[in-house]
């Protein structure tokens, strides 16, 4: 794109022709003839009082109070005045005779004035009537009423910033309309500016354009706004809809100049409230198509209520009491500022939802368009408000640029584009945990992804990316693979509020390279660990196995069911530290063979059946295996110390993910001591070891049997991690 093409110089070109046009309608109003007087409506409406004067203007010398009650000019002519001929708004006047009748009074008041020395005839409350003579003048900027500014510059805010979301997205059809609707409200609020401050008169004939041109515009912003929502952010219906919703915007001045509807009053307030009605229907529309997105879902949210309130809140103020035949709010100069709640409600959608798709460089650019208008504003402020000279007020408004208006517009971006913070000690925290703490990688990996960005939901991307990347315009973010953990793609980050930015992916890709290193610091970590088991494996084995061995040799026929044990510990030890998996088919044979043996001493029959074929190849972990051992061994020296049991039956079971396990004995029971006496560590061992695990364990005991379960995961349960949002708890509960 060439360069006089670009975003800026476009913001810049609709920003000029908004100044423009600023200075068109200011220089029309300061040739209109001026006064000096301010009025307010007296005798019930039918009287004109001069609420004030101009102590610098020509009419300086009128006294106050007083009642103005005619205007006469040197060639004889005179016309009294009436409050009707100083209506803002000739909408408001309900025939179509009386209108006309408004017209001809304002274009002959505007000859009266234009035609030189003026005799203004005044009332004083003592009843004594005075002609004072009068030379209008010219207006300067600093007599033109606050309401005027105030219409100009909500025109030119919502012309900047409809050019500015359409400057960055040229080709969208939302941000063309929504640039449409700004130049509608800018064009419908120039000649309001200039008609409703007028003094007294402005012609008729000038007077009836500048009000066909100002409700153009103001249908223009209408069908705007509402094919905007026709079409963003869901798709609610095609070009054709939006073309018909202007067409039948745009003729309702087409209906006001024909005079086809029944008075003007009806056509132009029924028809805004109409209007209204139509926009927030089409966004209680947009609301229902977005409800399984919730992106789009945020943004209707966000700028649906801005659009809707802005539009509500000045049909309420101003159409509806003047439909209703009731006094306005507040005067409709004032109230056209709650279209800013459109406009600025754009502008921090922008920085909370990416708006429109538009990102950090939207910014940067009405920040660059801002200074420069602060600049120029203050600069004029200082020339012709203080009196300050050309050259000082220009360094002065740079000054005041440096010290007030960066910082505060730094502070602005900061607090609407606020994102969730964690300090970089924190982060390692979070980091070391992730590659540290209990449960699967990927799990623990998962945390800390919804700890920081807090998406709605994590699944595998289409493919897998090198490096952090965003996708479809920062709904997605995906992330390699990292530390044993497969690729991710994160959606609808901080619970969907908003999307995902480039500080976002930067942050993700600091943190792959965190948690990069401390995984290689781990792994070696692991292998030292590894090697320094496997010393001690061969020391165990080597020594502590061989002075066993030589005993049992030597020991007694008593003592040698204990040494045999005594060596099949140092066997699971001595496979545990050098990281043996074991099949569950081999455990449970030598668990079996281990347990018959030492029942077969007290005579106590085993019923304990083979392992099915499909679990006997399921590898067992050492702490898998370690820990059933020291299950089943503890509940046998349970029946053998305790049940007087002649049979025992095992059941052990290697499901999906788990081991379960049923032991049962056919003795006399193990109930609680009626004094309370202590029977043991052995069941209060198992079940905070079963507990531990991320299992559980259920005893039960009665005359004529005893029956023990115990479950525990293959892997062990997940420990609780603080500020880790979204980790499971362990639940313990019987199988």
């Amino acid at each position: 794109m060439r360069a006089s093409r670009s975003p800026a110089f476009i913001v810049t070109a609709v920003a000029a022709a908004g100044l423009l046009m600023i200075l068109l309608t200011v220089l029309i109003a300061c040739r209109q003839p001026y006064l000096g007087l301010s009025f307010a409506a007296g005798g019930n409406g039918r009287t004109l009082e001069l609420a004030a004067v101009d102590a610098d203007g020509p009419a300086r010398a009128l006294p106050l109070p007083a009642r103005l009650r005619a205007i006469a000019a040197a060639d004889g002519r005179r016309m009294a005045l009436a409050p009707s001929d100083l209506l803002d708004d000739p909408d408001v006047i309900e025939t179509y005779d009386a209108l006309d009748g408004f017209y001809a009074r304002q274009s002959a008041l505007a000859d009266l004035l234009a035609a030189g020395p003026l005799r203004l005839e005044v009332q004083r409350p003592d009843g004594a009537v005075a002609e004072i003579p009068v030379q209008p003048a010219r207006r300067s900027l600093g007599d033109l009423p606050a309401p005027f500014w105030v219409q100009l510059l909500v025109g030119l805010v919502a012309l900047v910033i409809g050019g500015w979301v359409w400057a960055l997205r040229p080709g969208d059809p939302a941000t063309q309309l929504f640039a449409l609707a700004g130049l509608g409200l800018a064009i419908c609020l120039c000649p309001i500016a200039f008609y409703s401050a007028r003094e007294i008169a402005v012609p008729g004939g000038l007077f009836q354009i500048l009000l066909t041109v100002s409700v153009s515009g103001a249908w223009l912003m209408g069908a705007a706004l509402i094919g905007l929502f026709l079409v963003y952010p869901a798709r609610l219906a095609g070009p054709r809809a939006v073309a018909l919703c202007f067409a039948l915007c745009l003729s309702v001045p087409v209906l006001r100049l024909s005079r086809l509807a029944p008075t003007p009053l009806l056509l132009a307030q029924a028809t805004a409230v109409i209007a209204l009605m139509t926009l927030l229907t089409v966004i209680v529309l947009q609301w229902r198509a977005t409800r399984h997105d919730p992106r789009q879902r945020a943004i209707v949210r966000w700028f649906g209520v801005s659009v809707g309130l802005g539009c509500a809140a000045f049909v309420a103020m101003v159409n509806m009491p003047l439909l209703l035949g009731i006094p306005a709010v507040i005067p409709q100069a004032y109230a056209v500022a709650t279209f800013l709640l459109i406009y600025g409600g754009a502008a921090l959608g922008v920085a909370r939802y990416r708006l429109f798709m538009l990102d950090v460089l939207a910014f940067r650019i009405l920040a660059f368009l801002g200074a420069g208008a602060f600049i120029l504003s203050l600069d004029a402020l200082l020339v012709f408000g203080l009196n300050v000279a050309a050259g000082p007020s220009l360094w002065l408004a740079a000054l005041v640029l440096l010290l007030f208006y960066l910082p505060l517009r730094d502070y602005l971006w900061r607090l609407l584009a606020r994102r969730p913070k964690t300090d970089r000690t924190r982060l390692f925290q979070l980091v070391t945990q992730a590659a540290f703490g209990s449960g699967g990688a990927g799990a623990r990996w998962e945390r800390l992804l919804r700890h920081l960005f807090d998406p709605l939901q994590i699944a595998p991307p289409e493919t897998a990316p090198a490096a952090p990347r965003l996708r479809e315009e920062g709904l997605v973010l995906e992330l390699p693979a990292v530390a044993g953990s497969p690729p991710l793609a994160l959606r609808h980050p901080r619970g969907g509020s908003g999307l995902f930015t480039e500080a976002d992916a930067r942050l993700a890709g600091e943190i792959v390279a965190l948690l990069e290193t401390v995984h290689r610091q781990r792994d070696a970590y692991e292998r030292g660990v590894l090697s320094e088991r496997l010393r001690i494996a061969r020391d165990l084995h080597d020594d502590v196995g061989a002075r066993l061995l030589s005993a049992l040799h030597m020991a007694e026929d008593g003592t040698r069911p204990v040494l045999h044990a005594a060596l099949d510990d140092i066997r699971t030890i001595v496979a545990g530290l050098g990281g043996e998996r074991k099949p569950f088919g081999r455990v449970i044979a030598d668990l079996r063979h281990e347990t018959a043996r030492r029942l077969e001493a007290l005579g106590i029959a085993l019923d304990w059946p083979s392992p099915h074929e499909a679990e006997a190849d399921i590898p067992l972990s050492y702490s898998a295996y370690k820990n059933l051992s020291s299950a089943v061994r503890e509940l046998m020296s349970n029946v053998m110390r305790h049940a007087g049991a002649a049979r025992v039956s095992v059941r052990i079971a290697c499901e999906p993910g788990r081991i379960t396990a049923v032991i049962r004995d056919d003795g006399k029971g193990c109930q609680p001591a009626a004094d309370g006496a202590r029977r043991g560590n052995g069941l209060g061992n198992l079940t905070a070891r079963m507990e531990l695990l991320g299992g559980g364990f259920h005893f039960t005991s009665a005359p004529g049997g005893t029956e023990a379960r115990f479950w525990f995961p293959l892997t062990p349960a997940d420990t609780p991690e603080p500020g880790m949002p979204g980790n499971p708890q362990a639940v313990i509960v019987p199988p």
